[in-house]
């Protein structure tokens, strides 16, 4: 008697991280028991190892299973999946009938090899179906439950939950009896979920440089004036990056910095958004870690910023925008950040939305022109960018962007050592009306060779192309089409020649 030819399935494995008793390989080995005995044969496996069943988006192996469902041409006739819990523990019941729909119009069933029914379409199959999708769910919805209060009992207890430990600080790890295995790195994990981490002081250097920061902060300096110092002093963030405004107002306001544990200020539920939790239901342990910063010196800080912008009103904050404007006459983010009299630009934006909505309501009736020519340089700013790029693209032998560029330009390498400058010139008008060009070019570049560009009338696109043994001229002027000096540069027909026009310019 012949047998019967194995039919090819697909089988699905998940795993996530909270039960090993769903390992792939025990879901693998009743899978291929089940298959044994229907006849079917294992083709192909999607797996999606330590992934969370709540979300599509993050589960890789069932969007693949997914897309080949739906090609023209599938390789197998079933997909075999261990229980309904492994095909998701979706919130929404209908979105894991959703997926099983899609396969079964394909004409691609699913099988469930651990269920105590048959995935057959009947009654009794489709009410325990809907059940167990409902238990799945529920089960995720209980495990978040648990584990929130889990973290914030270890909270409680003074440990830090994860994150990390910020400018000045270390994580520390400890073994269950509390005794010190050693400091975390940048990117280094616990191995044995059973350790702790606390905080400890970090490098003396960067120590230092937050009671700097408290020191200045204490004799009135705003977060911007602190930058500045800091910027003016040579002194680094880490990674040598400069230092920014958002870097010391979170030095200055985090409890941590004062030995409090804190833990609890956001929340996100079952992968939905996240959300800001009210100061006072945030878990915090005064004392729990060494402190950097004293609380006597802490307590003065954060009472000298709330006085300054979180207790005055929305009226307030206009109306000393509005004196400073009848005062200047003009506005602009330098002029709000140097001035004493307002909060800085960030206070406001985050107040109101953005700057635009703040000219706004203070009626800046300069506003609009404001943001044109911000428009308007970003847009000259994305045809250099692309400019210096198709060019070092047309010459990938020979010609190269010169890294760490000063004043943040794109500067052209041209056979390993020679620098070109590259300019966009936008097209404005004189006074009687003609057309002309603008050109502001920077002064530490003017004897560099120089590739200047002309832009269209309506500047979004380059006109020409000229090549210059060396500007020699700073400051910002303008040229006409008939201008002498123009007509001293080499004119290019196209990009192709730049290489050969920069290498006789040298001679």
């Amino acid at each position: 008697m012949r047998e019967r030819p194995l039919m090819p399935v697909a089988q699905y494995l998940r795993m996530s991280t909270d039960q090993q008793q769903y390992s792939l390989l025990n879901q693998a080995a009743a899978i291929a028991k089940y298959a044994e005995l229907k006849n079917f044969t294992v083709v192909k496996t999607y797996d999606d190892a330590g992934r969370s069943g709540l979300v599509l988006r993050e589960r890789p192996g069932l969007r693949a299973l997914l897309r080949d469902v739906v090609s023209p041409e599938v390789p197998y006739k079933a997909i075999l999946v261990y229980d309904v819990s492994r095909w998701g523990r979706f919130q929404d019941n209908d979105e894991s009938a959703a997926y099983e729909f899609i396969c079964r119009s394909a004409g691609v069933p699913v099988h469930y090899c651990a269920e105590q029914f048959a995935n057959d379409l009947s009654i009794p199959s489709s009410v325990m179906k809907a059940l167990k999708r409902a238990m799945a769910a529920e089960f995720s919805r209980e495990l978040g439950i648990k584990s929130y209060e889990g973290q914030k009992r270890l909270a409680q207890l003074g440990y830090k939950m994860g994150g990390r430990a910020g400018y000045g600080l270390q994580r520390l790890m400890l073994s269950p009896s509390g005794e010190r295995i050693g400091v975390l790195q940048k990117g280094e994990y616990k191995a044995v979920s059973t350790n702790r981490i606390v905080l400890v002081p970090g490098p003396r250097s960067e120590v230092a440089i937050v009671r700097r920061i408290y020191s200045m902060a204490v004799k009135g300096m705003r977060a911007s004036e602190i930058v500045r110092e800091l910027n003016r002093s040579g002194i680094r963030y880490t990674g040598d990056r400069p230092w920014e405004h958002w870097m010391v107002s979170k030095i200055l306001k985090h409890d941590k910095y004062a030995g409090c544990n804190v833990w609890g200020q956001t929340s996100r539920k079952m992968h939905g958004p996240i959300v800001r939790i009210p100061r006072k239901e945030w878990t915090t342990v005064p004392g729990a870690f060494q402190a950097i910063i004293d609380k006597k010196t802490f307590d003065c800080v954060q009472r000298i910023r709330a006085n300054r912008t979180e207790n005055k009103s929305d009226a307030a904050l206009l109306a000393a925008l509005r004196r400073l404007l009848k005062d200047k006459g003009y506005l602009s983010e330098a002029l709000i950040d140097k001035s004493r009299r307002v909060p800085t630009v960030n206070t406001y934006c985050r107040r109101f939305g953005s700057l635009r909505r703040v000219y706004q309501l203070v009626r800046y009736r300069q506003w609009n022109e404001y943001f044109q020519r911000r428009r308007r340089a970003e847009q000259t700013e994305q045809l250099h960018i692309k400019l210096v790029h198709d060019i070092a693209d047309c010459f990938p032998d020979s010609i190269s962007l010169l890294r760490n560029p000063p004043k943040r330009r794109q500067l052209l390498l041209v056979d390993k050592h020679i620098r070109v400058s590259v300019y966009l010139c936008r097209a404005i008008k004189w006074p009687n009306g003609k057309p002309c060009w603008k050109h502001d070019p920077v002064k530490g570049e003017k004897h560099n060779i120089t590739l200047l560009c002309t832009l269209s009338k309506s500047n979004d696109s380059i006109k020409a192309y000229y090549l210059f043994r060396s500007l020699g001229r700073t400051g910002n002027y303008k040229f006409g089409p008939g201008s002498k000096w123009l007509a001293a540069a080499r004119k290019l027909e196209s990009l192709s020649e730049l290489h050969d026009a920069v290498i006789a310019a040298t001679t």
